[in-house]
């Protein structure tokens, strides 16, 4: 468990920001029929409007979670909330193992390109949550 410590907490944040924008390109590449929306989202969406409704959706999340992790770095205050903090980013560490379960249910690309992204969430989720923060009052 020390291994993880070691990583850099901006080296963390930073390698969930660079996954968390590959996610909004696929999910862009998707809105402008670029990419088939058959290979997002489990292969369930049934119409391409549904699947850019979705995809519209997944890029507002990320963009909120590319905000806390720029928050968990410490490049926004930090220091009056740590407490929610933590509680976000708890949240999310799950939201990511969770991330991954469905990935690796989904569509061949899901599985052999998107869960390599969400595993790199976990594990920097992970580090970012461990991290001991002081409260400034």
């Amino acid at each position: 468990m020390n291994w993880i410590r070691k990583i850099d907490l901006k080296v963390a944040a930073y390698l969930n920001v660079v996954a968390i924008m590959i996610a909004i390109i696929v999910h862009s590449l998707v809105i402008f029929q670029i990419m088939p929306f058959s290979w997002i989202n489990g292969g369930c969406s049934e119409t391409l409007a549904l699947a850019q409704q979705i995809s519209i959706i997944s890029i507002v999340i990320l963009t909120a979670m590319i905000l806390i992790n720029l928050w968990a770095c410490a490049l926004l205050p930090v220091e009056k909330y740590v407490k929610i903090l933590k509680i976000v980013l708890w949240i999310l560490f799950a939201y990511s193992i969770f991330g991954v379960l469905q990935q690796l249910l989904g569509t061949p690309f899901e599985r052999f390109c998107m869960s390599t992204l969400c595993i790199i969430n976990v594990v920097m989720y992970f580090r970012l949550v461990i991290e001991k923060r002081k409260r400034i009052v």
